[in-house]
């Protein structure tokens, strides 16, 4: 039998790749999404949908109904918005609500409960982050995510749902927001408009979120429990990256260096190791 997998949060960035990778390897989807997206995004995949005003204020019956019959749940939904994610009191709903729909999982004996987290969890380190690095977060987004991490590391362990959290780092790629860094650099370019950045000496670990989708899957129905990285691997500065960019298109003229104040929540080096599948 084809193990049924619900995924919260499959419309946004991260959780529609995960959508589409499940679906491309055969398996079948219960997807919880907010009222008013439009379902004919999902044409094509082996997927169910279940809407919901705000998946965070549904409580704990009506989510132990929605997870009646299914297998492993990938929990990706989570207060984004680029503008004010960092520092937003609705990280604390998002908080509160995976509890209680963790709590329901365990009552319905989930396999597995997959939760997603942020390298942000960690304390910025020159060392490269594994997932035993200690955790210091600095943001109210992320000292929410590593809550989550710590309640249900402590809770399902006395459950039969095992947990797995999925600590991501920069991710790029399709419906990556317009705000984000990569984007900002490819549709200026295209515009032939000038990139301006700060110094550029920020070391990230990048990765495809596509790569990203299919590893936490892999982690998923493997045997992986805990906290593991879902990362490159590999560091490579914000101005290499951005030139990286520029001279497949022959625009490096149009990178600017130092122009930007260097952001007080952007860490100075976040790169991981013990990517899953080279644990």
């Amino acid at each position: 039998m084809t193990n049924l997998f619900l995924v919260t949060g499959s419309s946004g960035f991260v959780g529609r790749q995960i959508v589409e990778a499940l679906s491309a390897k055969g398996f079948e989807i219960r997807a919880v999404v907010r009222k008013g997206v439009d379902a004919s995004t999902f044409s094509g995949l082996n997927i169910t949908i279940v809407e919901s005003n705000d998946i965070f204020e549904e409580n704990e019956a009506w989510w132990r109904n929605t997870l009646r019959g299914v297998d492993y749940v990938i929990h990706s939904a989570w207060y984004v918005n680029p503008v004010d994610y960092l520092t937003s009191y609705k990280n604390i709903d998002s908080l509160l609500g995976t509890i209680k729909i963790a709590k329901a999982a365990a009552d319905e004996n989930i396999k597995k409960f997959i939760g997603i987290g942020t390298c942000f969890e960690y304390r910025e380190s020159n060392e490269d982050l594994d997932n035993c690095s200690p955790l210091a977060p600095n943001t109210l987004y992320a000292a929410a995510k590593v809550s989550v991490y710590f309640l249900l590391s402590q809770f399902l362990k006395s459950t039969q749902t095992k947990f797995l959290w999925c600590r991501l780092f920069y991710l790029y790629g399709e419906g990556e927001k317009q705000q984000r860094l990569v984007p900002y650099i490819i549709n200026n370019l295209a515009e032939n408009k000038v990139v301006e950045l700060s110094s550029g000496e920020q070391i990230k670990d990048y990765m495809d979120v596509k790569i990203a989708a299919n590893d936490i899957i892999d982690a998923s129905i493997g045997n992986s429990t805990g906290a593991i990285n879902i990362c490159s691997g590999v560091g490579i500065s914000v101005h290499d990256l951005a030139m990286s960019i520029a001279d497949r298109v022959k625009k490096s003229h149009l990178i600017r260096i130092g122009v930007n104040v260097k952001k007080a929540s952007d860490p100075q080096r976040v790169v991981g190791k013990n990517a899953y599948k080279r644990i």
